[in-house]
């Protein structure tokens, strides 16, 4: 079984009565990604996700918001299990701050804080065998850009539409 870490534009309006509702949360997933067509406003980073957070973080599951939102940012909804634990939600406010903490750092950045034994012993999932993974061979990097640059442009359009992003491991 895989995990996937994905992220879902939401209005402080949808979280606010996600909150107050927890068990609402399967039916506005089943209703904005998984019975959708194509989904809107939504990125799966694939199994990237504890990855990214490490490269963000430099930690396996610490950090500092607003870099954190990954693995442990933001607010559970509930004790409703969505895949993996509860979703979290970010507000806008928090996504205007993650946006602009995220065109800081760009991929060669994040990818300089490579460290494959460490994340090993750190247990990044996928681990073992990022000691011998090579984040700037062709493959790799384009898998490791696109979930970045996806995930960045969620946070953009969400910090410039005015929304908050509810975040998941499925």
């Amino acid at each position: 079984m895989s995990m996937v870490g994905n992220f879902l534009l939401v209005s402080d309006n949808e979280i606010a009565a996600l909150l107050a509702a927890p068990d609402t949360v399967h039916e506005l997933l089943d209703r904005r990604v998984y019975e959708a067509e194509s989904p809107t406003d939504y990125v799966d980073v694939d199994k990237t996700w504890h990855a990214l957070h490490f490269l963000l973080n430099e930690s396996a599951w610490d950090g500092a918001p607003p870099l954190n939102f990954i693995a442990v940012g933001g607010e559970p909804v509930g004790d409703e299990d969505v895949g993996y634990g509860p979703a979290r939600a970010l507000r806008a406010h928090e996504v205007t701050s993650l946006h602009q903490a995220l065109e800081r750092l760009d991929l060669s950045t994040l990818l300089e804080r490579f460290d494959g034994p460490r994340m090993d012993a750190l247990e990044i999932y996928q681990s073992p065998g990022w000691a011998e993974y090579d984040p700037w061979a062709d493959t790799n990097f384009a898998y490791f850009s696109r979930a970045y640059e996806d995930l960045r442009a969620l946070v953009r359009k969400g910090a410039r539409s005015g929304r908050g992003i509810l975040i998941w491991l499925s």
